[in-house]
């Protein structure tokens, strides 16, 4: 939780086991469990994560900025 008022989301999924919709479904559960305490999601990933961003966008998050690495 950031600021209190932030759910900061990620996934890691392990190689074997990607292309299987699991990094969707563990992102989908958390971030209805954090809107269900009053959270909002915040999807972040590297900007060299494709798979990540794809992952972002399935679940409806819709970029609106990106940090320095």
């Amino acid at each position: 939780v950031w600021g209190g008022g932030l759910a900061h989301l990620g996934v890691a999924v392990a190689a074997g086991s990607r292309g299987r919709g699991l990094g969707v479904r563990a992102a989908t559960a958390a971030a209805a469990h954090a809107i269900g305490v009053g959270l909002v999601p915040q999807w972040r990933y590297r900007q060299d994560n494709v798979a990540s961003a794809r992952v972002g966008e399935r679940l409806g998050f819709v970029r609106i900025g990106e940090q320095p690495q």
